[in-house]
């Protein structure tokens, strides 16, 4: 019987970063990886940007979702990095059982 983590990674891996279900490929400065860009939470926050005072939500342009093995490095904030040949800047980087989500702000 598989562990929930033995079982997740498959999830991750046969489902959600599969080419033929929700991820592409994208240059992360200069390296191809396999990731999803999520253009709904990008909606959402500038919705909620409009939306309100202050939602405590980080402002962001991109939100990209890939294997800390595709591209195995810790981003600080403010760092800049290119997604696709164009200049960002990190505003959050988080890594929680083997799934990067990295928060971009056009430079």
């Amino acid at each position: 019987m598989r562990t929930f983590k033995d079982q997740l990674d498959i999830d991750i891996n046969q489902i959600f970063l599969n080419l033929k279900e929700f991820a592409d490929y994208h240059l992360l400065n200069n390296k191809q990886i396999l990731c999803i860009l999520d253009t709904n939470l990008v909606n959402t926050r500038k919705y909620n940007r409009v939306s309100s005072f202050d939602d405590s939500l980080y402002e962001c342009d991109v939100v990209i979702l890939y294997k800390y093995e595709a591209y195995p490095k810790v981003f600080v904030t403010n760092s800049e990095c290119y997604l696709d040949n164009r200049k960002y800047h990190v505003q959050h980087f988080s890594c929680d059982d083997g799934v990067v989500e990295l928060r971009l702000m056009g430079a």
